[in-house]
């Protein structure tokens, strides 16, 4: 990286934020450039400080943000959102990635794990802690239809893998490389996939792999 990215902790966990900051000041090419307790606070310091990647725990957003959270992230379709979990509600992964969230981290997360968090959510993709994939997930609790089941039999073994590479955060050129195609034809396969499994966007594509149990425990 170039310059610094700069990230801003938004949670009133004193915990968290000391916990956080200390990491940051470890790892290169992240700059820590505000801290909030509370919403308005947070709101008030986003208009003097620019950043880019906001971390905050499930639990302030609820208890914070609640229906302002969701205005926040359509006005500021550029900011990366990561998200600590404790006991993270399947129904709470859908709604956040609706919303936007990219990132979801979980408070045992380790300072590796942190780190490749940052850097998957700075490129643009979306990441999960590998705690999630411990989980029991349904297809009824993630809101998914029941059509859904029967199109996951009609996915190619190629497609499978690379709807787990794409819900992994990997890149198109990342998942071209690791399966030795060619970029073109990735996105072949993830236009069949939206196509077949009836969503718009890579979201869509992940709450279907967690409901599907494709995702595998790195």
């Amino acid at each position: 990286m170039n310059s610094s990215v700069k990230v801003f902790i938004a949670d009133d966990n004193e915990l968290i934020k000391q916990g956080i900051s200390s990491w940051l000041r470890g790892v290169q090419g992240y700059k820590l450039v505000a801290k909030a307790s509370f919403w308005d606070e947070f709101v008030e310091k986003s208009k003097l400080q620019k950043y880019l990647i906001v971390i905050s725990t499930i639990q302030w957003i609820q208890n914070e943000g609640r229906t302002d959270f969701k205005d926040y992230m359509k006005q500021n379709p550029s900011i990366k959102y990561i998200v600590i979990f404790n006991n993270l509600e399947v129904q709470n992964i859908s709604e956040l990635l609706q919303l936007g969230i990219k990132g979801f981290i979980s408070n045992s997360t380790t300072k590796d794990e942190f780190i490749q968090a940052l850097d998957k959510v700075h490129e643009g993709n979306h990441y999960f802690s590998s705690t999630i994939f411990q989980s029991s997930f349904s297809e009824i609790e993630l809101g998914m239809e029941a059509g859904d089941k029967e199109n996951a039999s009609h996915l190619t073994n190629r497609e499978g893998e690379v709807l787990e590479m794409i819900s992994h955060g990997l890149t198109t050129k990342e998942i071209a490389t690791r399966l030795d195609i060619s970029k073109r034809t990735v996105d072949g396969h993830r236009a069949r996939l939206l196509s077949k499994i009836g969503v718009k966007n890579t979201a869509g594509l992940v709450r279907y792999a967690l409901g599907h149990k494709v995702l595998k425990d790195d």
